[in-house]
């Protein structure tokens, strides 16, 4: 008997994939199954501005409130970069040593 990642893999590189309806309803079905709940929570990242904490948020949220795009916005808090403003970004630590104070907006 075939696990579902064989029997997925199996279908999609099946030569009548895309012209066989029973073929793509199966590899569907076994892929919603297989990729169902597989979201992570993201990263939240911390804008801070001299110092203080300007923002906090995902980069998605942040990139609706910036001109910068998301991709951007992780490059920036992967390297914890300055942008042309002045205000840094980088990733939230799970201790919360460096940020006693909580202050500032949430996003």
């Amino acid at each position: 008997m075939l696990t579902d990642s064989e029997r997925f893999r199996f279908l999609m590189a099946h030569p009548n994939y895309w012209t066989d309806e029973n073929i793509r309803n199966e590899a569907d079905e076994i892929g919603k199954r297989m990729f169902q709940g597989r979201e992570r929570a993201e990263k939240v990242i911390i804008v801070t501005l001299n110092g203080r904490i300007v923002l906090r948020g995902s980069a998605k949220e942040i990139a609706k409130r910036s001109t910068m795009n998301v991709s951007k916005i992780r490059d920036y808090a992967s390297k914890e970069k300055k942008d042309c403003y002045g205000k840094q970004y980088r990733y939230e630590s799970c201790d919360g040593k460096d940020f006693e104070e909580k202050s500032g907006a949430v996003v």
